[in-house]
Order: structure tokens, then sequence, then C-alpha cells
């Protein structure tokens, strides 16, 4: 470049000369004229996104210390909300050095859109489009939540026909960590036939029975994955204190995996492997052989999708603290085993997601659907049905929804999500925007005693009635010895009464209690029972603490 400024300072001065000398000071100049710092925010801050409506609203990202922040909510008609900051230094970080994350507070905002949300750092400015305020919801769990729309019943018509861009949804992406990541990948879609197919199916039914009934704008994020335990999805130090001895275990298991494995040493095994197989594969190629297999890469534990912790620090500590209404949970397959265990660890993650948002946020979760599983005791879903509805006791503002009426028994996917989202709409709708709609079926309140049959009272009970109109199943008695047997059961009320001639004694009197059990006693609502026991006989999975 000098060079060039000093053959051009004694060269006549011609057109020419005059455009090759701008050109090159424009050339200089540039990088310092127009490369823009980015305006970096999370993922979920993007083109199509929603903002939960009535509540202050956290706008993040990453800047230097000591840069500038603005944030503008601005709406069609140029009105708006507006927050300053200065971006601060974070601890053993001076101003100027590495980008450090800053956050504001918009102000509650009622539903609406679309806006645009406005950021400026440090002068640049990025400008998200299309942002609709209304109702957000956050799902999670295993396949059945993430279980998509077109693998749904009815799926391909709801698809065809879809056409609200006021239903919104955002996919995380699938990964694991070692430690809380700061961001996800995804992005906001609008619900049309191109987008909705891969969409939560139960979270879509959910959103667009709360869009029909409150006629406001609905956005779903979905963190989910298919197969994965509920250990994954909770912080590490919530899991420290649990003091459960099993839980310990369980800990430690993986713990000792971590720590025996060698990444060198398992690369050197399966560079080896994979040197040897080509060998084979060239001489069976000449003899005319099929091809051997090919050696699989070596497992990694720390990057397993079932480690406890993994999923937390993955796809859920990056989401906090985005402002929503409240949460969606369908998980638990893959705790059946571990049944007894579950008591302890889903009152834990629930509190521990709570705590993270320091919010006592709304939880609603769907109890399992009965499903044949192979090879297992009978009685661990029940005992895995148990732990669920004890969290409900357990904790305030967490509510179940039955689904022992619309499963598949070859399935563990029952495919009828559209009733499922709609349970739990009802749950929603009645806890969280005053709607007077029915949102439970009958809940085991007491059962006593009364000559030779044992009374069974229940919450939620008006109309009880048989929905198949047969007499009602799967109740069994049993007397001191805790010896089971199947047993006749009648309405009386807002009661059942249960009894069998096997029984002159009865004690105790289970409901539902195996994994094929699809009972039929609901109130007029048509919302099935849950199942349920009155003994306190030892449970099969009390001593299974580890996969």
């Amino acid at each position: 470049m000098r060079s060039a400024l000093l053959s051009l300072r004694f060269a006549p001065c011609t057109p020419r000369s005059l455009a090759l000398l701008s050109a090159t000071l424009l050339a200089a100049l540039a990088p310092a004229a127009f490369v823009r710092a980015e305006v970096k925010l999370p993922a979920f801050f993007s083109d199509h996104m929603v903002l939960q409506r009535d509540v202050s609203l956290p706008v993040w990202g990453w800047a230097k210390p000591g840069t500038k922040v603005v944030v503008e909510l601005v709406r069609a008609d140029g009105e708006g909300a507006k927050v300053e900051s200065q971006v601060g230094a974070a601890e053993g970080n001076e101003a100027g050095q590495a980008e450090v994350r800053w956050e504001v507070a918009l102000p509650a905002q009622p539903a609406g859109g679309p806006h645009v949300l406005k950021v400026t750092v440090g002068g640049e400015v990025r400008e998200i489009q299309d942002v609709l305020v209304g109702e957000v919801w956050i799902c999670s769990g295993q396949s059945n939540m993430e279980w998509s729309v077109t693998r749904s019943a009815g799926g391909q018509e709801e698809i065809a026909a879809a056409n609200d861009p006021m239903l919104r949804h955002f996919k995380v992406g699938l990964t694991t960590a070692t430690e809380p990541k700061q961001d996800v990948t995804g992005a906001w879609t609008v619900a049309s036939p191109e987008a909705l197919g891969s969409w939560t199916a139960v979270g879509y039914w959910f959103a667009k029975d709360l869009r029909k009934e409150l006629g406001v704008p609905v956005g779903v994020i979905n963190t989910s994955w298919g197969g994965t335990r509920v250990e994954a999805w909770t912080r590490r130090e919530a899991l420290n204190e649990i003091a459960d001895p099993g839980v310990v275990e369980l800990l430690k298991w993986w713990d000792d995996r971590v720590d025996r494995y060698d990444a060198a040493a398992e690369q050197a095994r399966y560079d080896q492997q994979l040197q040897d197989w080509a060998v084979k594969a060239e001489e069976a190629k000449n003899a005319g052989q099929p091809e051997p297999r090919k050696p699989q890469p070596p497992y990694n534990p720390t990057k397993d999708q079932h480690r406890p912790s993994g999923l937390y620090n993955a796809m859920v500590a990056p989401l906090v603290p985005f402002a929503a209404r409240g949460f969606l949970w369908y998980q638990g397959e893959s705790n059946v085993p571990r049944a007894f265990q579950y008591r302890q660890l889903f009152p834990a993650m629930i509190a521990n997601w709570r705590s993270d948002w320091n919010s006592e946020m709304p939880f609603y979760f769907v109890q399992l659907a009965p499903f044949q599983y192979g090879g297992q005791d009978p009685e661990l879903l029940a005992e895995l049905w148990e732990a669920q509805s004890l969290t409900t006791q357990a904790l305030p503002k967490v509510g179940m929804a039955v689904i022992t009426d619309i499963g598949d028994l070859k399935d563990i996917h029952p495919t009828n999500k559209a009733e499922v989202g709609r349970r739990l709409s009802l749950l929603a709708l009645a806890h969280d925007y005053g709607k007077d709609v029915p949102f439970s079926g009958p809940v085991f309140r007491e059962a006593k005693l009364v000559k030779i049959a044992i009374r069974v009272s229940f919450d939620h009970a008006e109309g009880l009635k048989s929905r198949t109109g047969e007499p009602l199943d799967h109740f069994e008695i049993a007397g001191e010895e805790g010896k089971f047997v199947a047993a006749q059961a009648t309405v009386d009320g807002s009661d059942v009464v249960v009894s069998s001639p096997e029984v002159a004694q009865p004690k105790y009197v289970r409901f539902g209690w195996t994994n094929v059990a699809e009972p039929n006693l609901v109130n007029k609502a048509g919302l099935p029972a849950s199942p349920f026991r009155t003994d306190d006989l030892p449970a099969k999975t009390a001593e299974t603490f580890t996969p």
C-alpha cells in the first residue's frame, strides 16, 4: 500500500491515476469503515419468535464490556418499549477484553404483533422481524413429546389445512454437553403446510386449543429427545442434593464410566480396528465374498444422551431465563425399570427448572399410556404411574393428563396426540387462564372398609360411569396377606364399591395396576381415572438404581 501511494505521488495527475488512487485508498480503509461487529443473540431471538405477554421480558446476548446496548420492541405504529444498558465487565475480565453476557428486561407487553425487536449493540443494529406477543410454553421429554404431526393420527389433514400465522414453533437441536452451554441451534417456524409436519404433535395440538380459546398468538419451544431419561434433563447440582442412596449410586455409576473412559486409547483401538477391517474387506472383495461389518466408532460416555445433566446442559440451560407461561412434559418410558427412583428424580427436575427460571411456573405432564414392555414385570409401569401421581401431590401447580384410554398396547407411541394435547390444554385453561372447564378424571381420595367391601372415594368424580358401558374393570382387592384378586366394582354416587367373594376380609384395593390396564372408569367429562393402590407393599423397582 505504501509503495503504491509513493508511486502515485510522483506520477502525472491523469484521470486514470486519480481512479487508481481512489480505489487504493478505499481498499485500505474498507475494514475500518465497513466491517461491522455482529449483534450476538441466542438462536431463539430470531424472526417469527413469540414473546410471553404480561410479564417482564428478559433479552440477552454477548458483547465486549463497556458496550452500550439498546433494546426496543417497535409496534407497527412506531410506538413500543425501549431499554438501555451498558455491558458490565465479568469477574476477571477487563473492559475491552473478551465478550461477556449482557441482559436487559423489556417491560410487560400485551398480546399482539407483528412487531420488530430492535437490538443495538455498540452502534450496530439487528432487527428481528415478525415478532408476536402471546403465550409461550416450553415442551420437553422423550419420543412421545418429540413425535411429529406427520406421524400422528389426523396429521396429514392437519398439515394440509395449516394456515395460522399466530401459531409458532421452535425446535432445539439435539446435542449434549458436559457443562451448561450458552446457546442452542434452531429456528422459529410459522404454522403452514411446509412447516407443520415436523412440529411436536402434542405441543401443536395443545397450542392450537389454547389459540382457539384465548384468541392470542401461541408459541411452543420444543426441547425433547427420544429415548432419554429424566436425570439427563436435570442439573447436576440438583441431582447431588438428592439424599436418596439409589440416586447417589446412579450418579456414581455414571461418574465411574466417565472416569474409566480413555479417549486416546479408545481412538487408537478404533483406528487399528479400521485398518484390520480394510484388509479383510479387500480380501473378501477379491474372493467374491460379502464385506465384513465395519467397526463402530468408540462409545464416549461423556456424550451419551442418557448421562445425568447432559441434556440439561445443552438443551435447557441455554433457554434460561426466556419468558414463558409454563412447561409441558411427556417422558418416563425410559425410566420404567427404575420407577421407584422416579419419585425422587422427577420432582427434583421440576424444582430445578423452576429455580432456574426463578418462578413457580405451572408444570403439566402426561401420565404414560399402557404398553406391553417386553420382558418386564407387568407392575413396573404401574409403579411409574404411582411416582408420577405422587409428584402432583408433592409440588404445587403440577398437573397430570391421564391417557390410559387412548394408548396402544403394541406401540409405545400412541398416535392420538390431538387428544393428549387437548387434555394438557384443559389443565392450562382451568388453572392459568380462568376457564371453567373440566380438567381431570377421577382421582383417588380415600378407601374405607364397609363390611365385606371397600368403598373408594374420588375427587373429580361427578358422573362416575363406565366408558364402555360394560362393568367397571381392572379393580383388585386383597386381604392382610396382600394376595390380590380381580374384584367386582359398581358405581355408587361419587364412590365405587369393590368386593370379591374370594376375599372375606378385604384390606387393600388396587386399580389399573398392570402395564396393559386400559380401565373404563371415567367421569361425566369422559376423562379417565388414574391408576392407584392403597397398600404399601414393597415396590418391585425399589432396589433398582442403575440402568
